[in-house]
This record gives structure tokens, sequence and C-alpha cells, in this order.
């Protein structure tokens, strides 16, 4: 556990939820989320909903998805670095993600 008391756990648990959608698992439903993350499903049910009414997951049936939304954090991070520096680590990992396909 993290010993800063500055530590959100909470929102380390949402974070945890958003990065189990993956390719193999696209949709899951409260139950699988919360066995996959290691989440009580109360727990995992409050983040959903919370993530469900921010727009970053959807909720169809008794299934969620990453939602649109979720770009909002992949263009925030993208918008804050310098592409003309043909060098930067970021760039490199963005050349290297790019030429493996």
């Amino acid at each position: 556990m993290v010993q800063d008391k500055e530590f959100m756990a909470t929102l380390a648990k949402g974070l945890t939820v958003l990065g189990s959608f993956d390719k193999q698992r696209p949709a899951m439903t409260l139950s699988q989320a919360a066995r996959v993350t290691g989440l009580s499903r109360a727990t995992a049910r409050r983040i959903l909903r919370t993530l469900a009414e921010l727009g970053y997951v959807a909720q169809n049936g008794r299934e969620f998805s990453l939602s649109t939304g979720i770009l909002k954090l992949g263009f925030a991070y993208l918008a804050t670095q310098n592409w003309r520096t043909p060098r930067s680590s970021t760039s490199r990992a963005f050349q290297r993600g790019a030429s493996c396909r």
C-alpha cells in the first residue's frame, strides 16, 4: 500500500477499472469488472456508475465499455507534448508504436 498521505486510493481504483478494459475485454459486466480488478462488487459498481456519469464509460444493459469520453484523457496528454522535437521520448515512443503495425 502506498504510504503517501496525499495518495487517493479511490482515484487509483477508478484508474484500475479504466485500465482493465482491453482488446480481450472491450465490455464487462459489473461482476466481471470486480473480478478482473480485485475490487468488491459494491466498489466496482460505484466506480463504474461514476465513470458513466462523467462520460468515460457507457452502459448497455448489464455491460460497461469505454466511451469516446475516454479520449479526453489521451488528447490532454497529446496536447502537452512538443511534437516539433523529433528526438523527444514521446516522439520516439510514438514512432516505435506506429512502426509495429
